[in-house]
């Protein structure tokens, strides 16, 4: 288990990699038009607008509600980029 800085460095590379990851797919051609939702533990503003500058096509919050994660789903699927 890790704890404290290590805890938290661990967090910090792994949400890069995530960023990094949707980048590489919204930069393929073959891949950009798949939709993205961000989802994060995390439900602040700058989040969402971290994840939407990201490349993201949507975005929720956890704990996911069936509901909300609906919504997102149809957001993305009306108005694709």
């Amino acid at each position: 288990m890790l704890r404290g800085n290590a805890a938290f460095g661990r967090f910090r590379s792994e949400a890069d990699i995530d960023q990094a990851r949707v980048r590489t797919l919204k930069n393929n051609p073959q891949s950009h038009d798949i939709p993205i939702i961000g989802m994060s533990a995390y439900a602040l503003d700058s989040e969402r607008e971290k994840a939407i500058a990201t490349g993201c096509d949507e975005f929720d919050a956890k704990p996911i509600e069936f509901e909300s994660l609906v919504a997102a789903i149809r957001r993305v699927v009306a108005n694709p980029k």
